[in-house]
């Protein structure tokens, strides 16, 4: 019998898998050649360079990880350069800290690209400030059985957002992806909001990088890098200095929405 598991990254990683395997002989594990090191306690370890994929098929054959990964990493130039990469291959971002113009863009996108997707996508665990995404918002929980209906009926009216579990099932082609303030930019870093706590996680910095990453990494043509901040309270532009790195990192006025 053969048992395929298909691994991604939570807040452990990948050693929970090596832990996992390393006393079980009734598995038989399969890695790319990356892997070979860190499961070498694995008895039944075989390993596959075909396993290591090099090419995304989700975003039209242009690879965004290594844009992702800057950006975690905060090293704007490596991300300048991988986001011009993309955008001459037909990827693009544009960027809104007023919830006001998110009913413009969902507009834009349908008239501009007809069938394609668009919708929130968010961290589930932060609280959402009232006005953040708009009066109608009702927050980012959505039952497996009503993904359908959001997808082809809701997201476009930005009722409800699909949390990272949600999304990860999904994919848009112009999603807006949102940095609701839990995880922002504060003098050159990324830093955890204290209010995005979580009892049952041990490395809440972990998870909320990973999280980003997927939210980054759902879109087939492109997003909207959603800042949301109010003008009129000074209080209210935490997300000020991370709005203006993607602002100098994306470097395209013509790109505001």
């Amino acid at each position: 019998m053969y048992r395929v598991l298909f691994v991604c990254h939570e807040e452990t990683g990948m050693p929970l898998w090596v832990d996992a395997l390393s006393n079980r002989s009734d598995w038989n594990a399969y890695v790319p050649d990356s892997y070979k090191q860190l499961f070498s306690s694995v008895p039944t370890l075989h390993v596959s360079p075909e396993l290591m994929l090099t090419t995304s098929i989700r975003h039209d054959f242009i690879n965004v990880s290594p844009w992702v990964e800057a950006i975690l990493e905060l090293d704007m130039d490596k991300a300048r350069k991988a986001y011009q990469d993309m955008l001459a291959k037909g990827f693009q971002c544009w960027r809104a800290w007023d919830p006001k113009k998110l009913p413009g863009f969902i507009s834009y996108v349908q008239q501009n690209y007809p069938g394609d997707y668009t919708g929130i996508v968010v961290f589930s665990h932060l609280g959402h400030t009232p006005g953040m995404f708009g009066p109608q918002y009702k927050g980012s929980y959505v039952k497996a059985t009503e993904a359908y209906k959001w997808y082809n009926e809701e997201s476009y009216k930005l009722t409800r957002g699909a949390s990272e579990f949600l999304i990860q099932g999904i994919e848009l082609e112009f999603p807006i992806v949102s940095f609701i303030g839990d995880f922002y930019i504060q003098n050159g870093k990324w830093v955890v909001d204290p209010k995005a706590t979580n009892p049952g996680l041990k490395d809440l910095r972990k998870v909320l990088e990973n999280v980003y990453r997927v939210l980054l990494t759902r879109s087939r043509k492109g997003m909207l890098l959603y800042f949301p901040m109010d003008p009129k309270d000074p209080r209210d532009w935490k997300l000020k200095e991370t709005y203006e790195w993607f602002v100098s990192m994306l470097s395209l006025k013509s790109n505001d929405k």
